[in-house]
């Protein structure tokens, strides 16, 4: 019953505050007043009515909040433990493994017919181009084998060889690179340091 009439409570608040939004004047509707628009014969004043709104609207979205939490209290806090728990569908569904009544039909009737009648001549025909396929598929897994394993071979024997040629390289690199610093030492003068 509480439930019930803080749910209308929040029905009623954010409807009077959609109005109040609605109604107020923006910031850039000032400069209407300059010229003839003015508010100073209203009831609330040339200023009193912005004030008036915008402290109406500021106590109002402040109950809506409050009154918003109060009704989350009041859900997560029931006091019948079936209405507490979400149920989901998978725990909806009967231990046949169908959520259908027991009085809708379990299979639909169909106008396709469950099988189809034979050919004229008889047999089922097996020049079709289809046919042929069905029989070469063992041949042609067998031939896709074979090539994946030359080609599998072929990059083992490549990589091998990017190996050695990289290990050779990087050995004449460093053959090249010690024998500059070689030269640069030989050409480096010792320098007396006067002590």
């Amino acid at each position: 019953m509480f439930y019930s009439i803080l749910l209308v409570i929040e029905v009623v608040l954010a409807l009077v505050l959609i109005g109040l939004v609605l109604i107020q004047q923006g910031k850039g509707a000032d400069a209407g007043a300059a010229f003839g628009s003015g508010a100073s014969g209203t009831v609330f004043g040339a200023s009193g009515a912005g004030n008036f709104l915008t402290r109406l609207t500021s106590i109002l979205a402040f109950l809506f909040m409050v009154n918003s939490l109060g009704l989350a209290y009041i859900i997560a806090h029931r006091e019948d433990p079936t209405t507490n728990t979400i149920e989901s569908v998978i725990d909806k569904v009967d231990g046949d493994g169908s959520a259908i009544p027991g009085d809708v039909p379990a299979t639909i009737p169909s106008d396709v017919p469950a099988s189809v009648a034979p050919m004229p001549g008889g047999d089922v025909p097996t020049d079709l181009p289809g046919a042929a396929i069905n029989s070469d598929v063992p041949a042609a897994l067998e031939d896709l084998k074979d090539k994946a394993a030359e080609a599998t071979n072929d990059l083992a024997e490549k990589v091998e060889a990017g190996k050695e040629a990289l290990v050779e390289t990087g050995e004449a690199v460093v053959d090249k690179a010690s024998e500059a610093v070689n030269e640069a030492v030989e050409k480096v003068k010792p320098v007396d340091v006067p002590q």
